[in-house]
This record gives structure tokens, sequence and C-alpha cells, in this order.
């Protein structure tokens, strides 16, 4: 895989610059409402404030939630744009190949999901380490760690999920609805079956990404290496339909 296709693949995500733009500000901007939102009640109502520690794990569930949504928008665009516009097959004719063209797309998504959620953990790891903690404890750097780790981990998996479907169905709103549905409504009903079997639930990806942001009690190892395995499966298959496509 060549860094300027990567390069290439970055510039490309950013100037679609309406995605762009509201995958940047969207997750700061429920990080920044979570913080409002405290500093409202402990204006208002102190007994119900919460600060430090949990005010630094609201805003983080904040971006997480805001990041898997734009994530998922980002990835399906990007495994869609370039078919649906009749771009690719043009840049298969300068005889680079397509699974290297298809590949380099990936670290590029995850290099902008990486930079666009740096202000809302920014923002979250300030203000948890300033707002008064009231009955919380301050957060040590195990909790920033964590607050940082739980959306990147999210908005990656399930943005990798997403670019996989836009490969597979070429068309940007198919497959952002697809996507979306899957991501948010699909994938979180599977959980259901570890109410049956606590052993099937391990295989199920919400699960497993469950188990990779908080202890569940569940092998660590175990769900990190389901996650990848959807995750190669969905970025897998997109592989298969580009390279096999005709143009």
């Amino acid at each position: 895989m060549r860094l300027d296709a990567v390069r290439q693949e970055v510039v490309k995500i950013r100037g679609r610059r309406a995605m762009f733009w509201c995958a940047l500000v969207i997750p700061a901007g429920l990080a920044v409402t979570v913080l409002v939102v405290a500093a409202i009640l402990r204006a208002v109502r102190p007994e119900d404030y919460f600060g430090g520690d949990d005010l630094l794990q609201a805003m983080s569930a904040g971006a997480a939630l805001a990041g898997v949504v734009m994530g998922t928008l980002l990835g399906a665009q990007a495994g869609a744009y370039d078919v649906q516009q009749g771009t690719f097959r043009y840049l298969a004719m300068t005889g680079r190949p397509r699974l290297g063209l298809y590949l380099a797309r990936v670290p590029a998504l995850l290099a902008v999901l990486l930079a666009v959620l740096v202000p809302a953990v920014v923002v979250a790891a300030v203000a948890g380490a300033l707002m008064p903690v009231g009955d919380s404890v301050r957060p040590g750097l195990s909790d920033h760690a964590l607050a940082v780790w739980s959306p990147l981990v999210q908005t990656w998996i399930y943005a990798l999920v997403a670019f996989g479907i836009g490969a597979l169905l070429r068309s940007v709103g198919v497959a952002i609805a697809v996507a979306l549905v899957a991501s948010l409504g699909a994938l979180p009903v599977l959980s259901l079956v570890s109410e049956v079997s606590e052993t099937a639930g391990d295989l199920v990806l919400p699960m497993a990404v469950l188990r990779l942001v908080e202890d569940t009690g569940r092998p660590l190892w175990l769900a990190a290496a389901v996650a990848v395995a959807w995750c190669a499966v969905f970025v897998g298959a997109g592989a298969a339909r580009t390279v096999r496509a005709e143009y």
C-alpha cells in the first residue's frame, strides 16, 4: 500500500466538506452539550450535579455516540463514493491494483476519524479535570485513557463495517441507510443472543465492542478477536466486490 495513495484518500474525505465538518463538529458539540447540562445542574440543582470522573465518562459517552453515527456515515460514503461517481474506473485505468486502491481508504478513514474525535476528547479531558467533583472522584490517568479509547474504538469498528457495506452496495445513499440500520438497529439487536447463550453472545459484535470498552467479565482477547473478525468480513466482502466488479 502506497503512502501517497493514503494521503490522496484523506484529501478526498476532507474534500467532501459537508460530511467532514459534520463529523468534526457533532461529537464535540455533543460533549459540550453534556458539559453545559452539568454546569446548569450545578447552578440550579446542586444535588443532581455530576463532575470529575462522572462528567468525563458522560462526555466520553456522548462523543462515542456521535462518533459511531458520523463514523458510519463517513465509512459508507468512503466505500461507495468513487464507484458511484464513476471515478474508480479511471483510477483503475492507471494500472494500480484495485485492491490497493480499495485498501488505501482504510487507514485514511481511520486517520480522519481519529482527527475529528480529538476536539471532543480534549474538551472532555479538560472538563473532567477542572470541573468541581461534587460527590464524584477526580479522574485519574486510567480514566482519561478510557475516555479516549472508548469513543475511538467504537467509532473505528462501526466505520469499518459501514465502509464494507458501502463498497458492496456502491451507492452512497443506499449504503448510508443500510449501514445506519445495521449499526444502530440490526447489530445491537443481535446482543439479545447473550440472553440465551453467553458463549454465543461472545461472538456478537456489540457484545465484543462492549467488552473492549468496559469490564464485563468476559475474555478481552476473545472480544478483540471477534471485533477484528467482524470488521475483516465486511471489509473483505467489499474488497471482493471491488476487485471482481466491472467498471
